[in-house]
């Protein structure tokens, strides 16, 4: 649903459709911010229970079947196709831990998990609205909840499962980014695949692939960040600039630890394209409109979460501790 919503905004902006690693990524990006612009203006009117929300969720599948794209899965399973014997054979080793992870994901929770990803429709929205009052202290109550907003269509199914599954089809995103960031650096594409097989089975990250938090949410916006950047500072395009500024924005808006990692990749863009000569290559004229859409958008989402912790709280961010004694402060 999330890609396609991607795909009909695009075909509505009139750009071509995706027939690459990085397009469908994009259209995933863009469906997240589509669906989150959405699930938190119907927030914002007080209309954000769970049923309202997987409302929104089945409403986008209309447009979304409407695009007629080719799935995500159909793209990847044709491209499986014309591999070789050993890229086969990687690839349905880390297919392998992902049934791993996704067995798993029936007797693993951690603390953390049971404090929102598990029960945010009682710890989030309970009251209709995420940006409702529940009355709780503790500062984590008021950190950015864009992922956890997501993750409130599939939550009270009694089957927790599902909700984790979403973490580990973000690892699957995780992976699928590697593979593009990867490309530029590495020709060959078996040792690509070796490489992503040690990203999803290093234990920090695929242990967060079975907790419903932002945490690999957040990376992977950045890493497709990171993509769009190197693309802007190569050739300058504006459409690569407006996806650089979605998953800044996403990742803003999802965790409070993506302020620097952001930072340092817009420093670096900026160090890199003015290096290069500051070059201004043209791009489409849909392509650079349908960039445009998604990255205001993805600012307006931004505001409407920033805007949930200053109406709850009175600041802005609610953390870390220096910047909450500057709010201070400003008053």
């Amino acid at each position: 649903i999330l890609v396609g919503a991607g795909a009909f905004v695009a075909k509505r902006c009139g750009a071509a459709r995706a027939t690459d690693l990085p397009g469908y990524l994009r259209l995933a990006a863009a469906g997240v911010v589509i669906w989150s612009l959405g699930a938190w203006m119907l927030s914002a009117f007080g209309l954000g229970s769970p049923q309202a929300l997987r409302a929104w969720t089945l409403l986008l599948a209309v447009p979304a079947i409407a695009a007629r794209e080719t799935p995500l899965t159909l793209h990847l399973a044709r491209r499986f196709a014309t591999l070789g014997g050993s890229e086969r054979a990687i690839v349905a080793a880390i297919g392998g831990w992902f049934l791993c992870l996704a067995a798993r994901s029936n007797f693993v929770g951690g603390f953390d998990a049971w404090w929102y990803g598990l029960r945010g429709e009682y710890a989030l929205v309970a009251t209709g609205s995420v940006f409702k009052s529940l009355e709780l202290v503790a500062p984590v109550n008021y950190y950015p909840k864009l992922w956890e907003l997501l993750l409130i269509p599939v939550s009270g199914l009694h089957d927790t499962s599902v909700i984790e599954g979403l973490s580990i089809a973000m690892l699957a995103l995780i992976a699928l980014t590697c593979l593009a960031v990867l490309k530029p650096l590495i020709p060959g594409l078996r040792t690509r695949l070796l490489l992503v097989a040690l990203v999803v089975t290093v234990p920090a990250i695929a242990n967060s692939a079975l907790s419903p938090k932002p945490d690999l949410f957040s990376a992977w916006v950045l890493l497709l960040a990171c993509i769009e950047a190197a693309a802007f500072a190569r050739d300058g395009r504006a459409s690569a600039f407006a996806w650089t500024i979605t998953g800044f924005a996403l990742a803003f808006a999802s965790k409070l630890s993506a302020p620097p990692y952001i930072m340092v990749i817009f420093a670096a863009l900026l160090g890199v394209w003015w290096h290069n000569g500051r070059p201004r290559a043209s791009d489409a004229a849909a392509e650079r409109r349908f960039a445009l859409a998604i990255a205001i958008a993805a600012i307006l989402v931004a505001g409407l979460v920033t805007a949930r912790t200053w109406l709850l709280t009175g600041v802005p961010l609610i953390g870390p501790e220096p910047l909450l004694h500057l709010f201070a402060d400003l008053g």
